[in-house]
């Protein structure tokens, strides 16, 4: 709470789901509880802006700051609550910076807004003048991190880890955890889509300048021309061929997804390489969570998670100059 203080609500809460989208900025936590009128009910609803914690023995799984409650006739009580996260997507900025790395930008941007800061590693970009006008905070960051993609290969995530923001290189995960047919998958499905395929890249400068191009001619003739322009700033310029080539790799392909639920794993979420072992829809090998949702009822922990063969982080341009 805000004055310090604590409170556990485990006998309130009739079932709590958590989880996110490697595509949005907070992850959320959504509790049932238990509201009644009765003198033997515990009466509970927590504040506003408090904060609320979900625990695996001893182990944070995760907290959120409560942003909305509502209560029903039938003695209900449902608690909405998002990740630190949720400040940096809900504060707008603009922002003149000017001899600055990566870096300490973002570590910047936190102090500014009271975000506690966590593991944020040497970043190899400098920018010599911006200006990103009216963006979110998240945003922000997010453009960062896809520069310094485009420019090294190395994909990062902006996590939140027992309410500090953390910049996680995706070469560096620490687990891979195990989901088989044999012992802890529910059920799954598979699908095909080149709704998100580019199999033409052009590159532009700042100023609307022509400074390259590259396209996949056995895809186009497949299926169809799918063009893509991306805009970079002209500390990139040299990085144009290279830049549209990883574009072209990431976006020239049909894109496989697949969905299982499993008993749950509640520290796994959003961002984590799971190995997978199901034979009858051929799921076998290593995947990416892009989206957990878990849910915890009558004792049972469950998990629905949306998987991609390919580590597709987020990835944002944000207007500047």
């Amino acid at each position: 709470m805000k004055d310090g203080s604590s409170k556990n609500i485990t006998e309130l809460v009739r079932s709590f789901n958590w989880g996110g989208d490697r595509r949005t900025a907070p992850r959320s936590i959504d509790l049932k509880m238990l509201n009644s009128d009765d003198y033997y009910t515990p009466k509970y609803i927590p504040p506003l802006g408090s904060e609320v914690y979900i625990y695996d023995g001893e182990s944070e799984i995760m907290r959120g700051y409560v942003f909305k409650n509502s209560k029903d006739l039938n003695g209900g009580l449902s608690v909405k609550a998002y990740d630190g996260a949720i400040y940096l997507a809900n504060n707008q900025t603009t922002k003149a910076i000017k001899n600055i790395s990566a870096e300490v930008l973002i570590k910047d941007l936190c102090t500014e807004f009271g975000i506690e800061i966590g593991a944020i590693p040497p970043l190899p970009l400098a920018f010599e003048k911006r200006i990103f006008r009216q963006q979110s905070v998240y945003d922000i960051i997010i453009s960062v991190l896809t520069e310094v993609t485009h420019k090294t290969g190395v994909k990062y995530m902006a996590r939140m880890i027992e309410g500090k923001l953390h910049i996680v290189s995706c070469n560096e995960r620490q687990f891979s955890w195990r989901i088989d047919s044999d012992y802890n998958l529910i059920s799954g499905n598979y699908s095909e889509s080149i709704n998100e395929m580019k199999n033409k890249i052009i590159i532009m400068g700042e100023k609307d300048d022509y400074l390259t191009e590259v396209s996949n001619s056995d895809l186009i003739n497949m299926y169809g021309q799918l063009q893509k322009i991306e805009k970079i700033d002209k500390a990139n310029k040299a990085d144009a061929n290279k830049i549209a080539a990883e574009l072209l790799e990431d976006l020239g392909k049909v894109f496989q997804e697949s969905s299982i639920e499993c008993v749950g794993i509640p520290s796994l979420k959003a961002g984590d390489e799971i190995i997978l072992n199901e034979t009858f829809l051929g799921l076998q090998g290593y995947f990416y969570v892009d989206k957990d949702a878990h849910s915890y009822t009558d004792g049972f922990h469950k998990m629905n998670l949306t998987l991609k063969y390919t580590d597709e982080v987020l990835e944002k341009e944000v207007a500047s100059q």
